[in-house]
């Protein structure tokens, strides 16, 4: 809301006071015009001590170490919900490489997605780590564990 004192003139934008005297001199009026600026444009991140701030916690967040195991090329996706689809989890990997497949368990609330290789596995988890929102949700993203191979029925013992 307008602070009663802004005129609906040149002082409205400004938010001048009808008791401030504009500056008569060049000098003075750009000084005066300047001050202003700064403080307009404060808001827009320009030296904007709050979004600088913000800025360096987000460079001096932790990336997403990729594993030893050079066959691993899953992400695990975390904290999804109904409202998130297969074709919204494409969409925002598909753009770091050929993506092989992608498995939602959503009775865990997460999904599994695999590269062809694992160039585009770590491009997708450094682009992605502590960044990934989808339709509002901030999801978790961490490096898939390898599947322990699943014993065979023929070998198991067990009655055919």
């Amino acid at each position: 809301m307008l602070n009663m004192d802004c005129q609906f003139k040149f002082g409205t934008l400004l938010c001048i006071n009808s008791n401030d005297a504009i500056p008569k001199s060049d000098v003075n009026r750009k000084y005066f015009a300047g001050e202003h600026d700064r403080r307009v444009y404060r808001y827009y991140g320009v030296n904007d001590p709050v979004a600088l701030k913000l800025l360096n916690k987000v460079v001096e967040m932790p990336s997403l170490e990729a594993p030893e195991d050079e066959s691993i090329k899953t992400l695990y996706v975390g904290g999804l919900d109904k409202r998130i689809t297969e074709q919204d989890l494409r969409d925002n990997f598909y753009a770091h490489g050929e993506i092989e497949s992608i498995k939602m368990v959503l009775d865990k609330a997460c999904a599994f997605v695999t590269y062809t290789t694992r160039e585009g596995a770590e491009k997708a988890a450094k682009e992605l780590s502590s960044k990934l929102v989808i339709k509002g949700l901030r999801l978790k993203l961490m490096w898939g564990k390898p599947q322990a191979p699943r014993p065979n029925s023929e070998t198991s013992g067990g009655v055919r």
